[in-house]
């Protein structure tokens, strides 16, 4: 409940009620569906052009989810239609941004008494002989007060870990484990505009394509993003991740026997226009790049 909570808040936090705008609910959507053209994912794309009113309910739906999700510590009627509604929440993410939540969407599940389902399968199977069931432990003092003591140390327990949680958000502290859960909260471009970057690779047949990181070394491409921004954005240092970051997948590359052979990686800085030319076939213009080959003499090291 806090996860969820905190996220919302984050969105508001960076971006105000703005989040929910059609520009800037287009650009989170779309921004991981250009790092991973790979997946096939195309169902946002031919939704895109959709009228505005579409995406900010989505916007809203997304955000008011996150925030009234805190409502299920002390509500019974949230307890019943908040999961549900986050579920859906998750599987339109998964349809729009090839994003998956799947461990999230079935922890959600817990929120629902299943026990008529068990006993309806019950009525149904074949009888079986059942163990027999160990003697209840008896509690040691009546169940009144055991429930009471059993709440009262559930509600600190919550009111601990609400008073932490609150703090790094007001805060914005981002020092792991801590975080204020930043998911999807600041543009980086104007709007109606996205930046995004891409890795491409070289292979020494004279292909071109995006390396397959999820076979390398199983990392799906969507984690590289931080590693890229670092490569445009932090000088020296952030160069410097990259190359480090490059060595390791040719490393992977050459274990995992990857045939042909990469001779040269690239990340790319793009932008796209998506407002003022949603149909464009390239989605964008490259603006940057940097550059590793490959060093044909040292498997696995390359010079930028």
């Amino acid at each position: 409940a806090m996860v969820y909570l905190m996220a919302g808040l984050g969105k508001l936090y960076g971006s105000g009620p703005g989040w929910a705008a059609a520009d800037n609910v287009r650009a989170h959507l779309l921004r991981p569906n250009l790092k991973m053209p790979y997946s096939g994912g195309e169902a946002l794309f031919s939704v895109l052009p959709a009228p505005d009113l579409l995406f900010v309910l989505l916007g809203v739906t997304a955000i008011g989810a996150q925030l009234a999700f805190g409502l299920v510590l002390v509500s019974a009627a949230a307890r019943l239609v908040m999961p549900a509604t986050m579920i859906f929440v998750h599987a339109g993410i998964w349809l729009l941004m090839d994003v998956e939540f799947v461990d999230l969407m079935l922890l959600l599940l817990v929120f629902y008494d299943w026990r008529p389902l068990r006993r309806a399968a019950e009525r149904w199977l074949p009888a079986h002989p059942r163990r027999p069931s160990r003697a209840p432990r008896v509690p040691a003092f009546p169940p009144r007060e055991a429930d009471a003591a059993a709440h009262r140390r559930g509600a600190r327990t919550v009111l601990a870990i609400a008073a932490v949680a609150a703090s790094v958000w007001t805060a914005q502290v981002s020092f792991y484990p801590l975080s204020p859960i930043p998911l999807f909260t600041v543009p980086d471009s104007p709007p109606g505009s996205i930046r995004y970057q891409k890795l491409v690779a070289w292979y020494e047949d004279g292909t071109s394509g995006e390396p397959p990181l999820d076979r390398w070394f199983g990392l799906g491409m969507f984690r590289f993003r931080p590693v890229a921004e670092a490569a445009f954005g932090r000088g020296e240092e952030g160069r410097e991740l990259a190359r480090k970051f490059l060595d390791a997948a040719v490393r992977a590359a050459d274990r995992r026997g990857h045939a042909p052979r990469p001779v040269r990686l690239e990340f790319q800085l793009w932008t796209w226009d998506f407002a003022g030319d949603p149909d464009d076939p390239r989605r964008g213009v490259l603006v940057d790049r940097y550059v590793y080959a490959v060093d044909p003499l040292r498997p696995g090291r390359g010079r930028p």
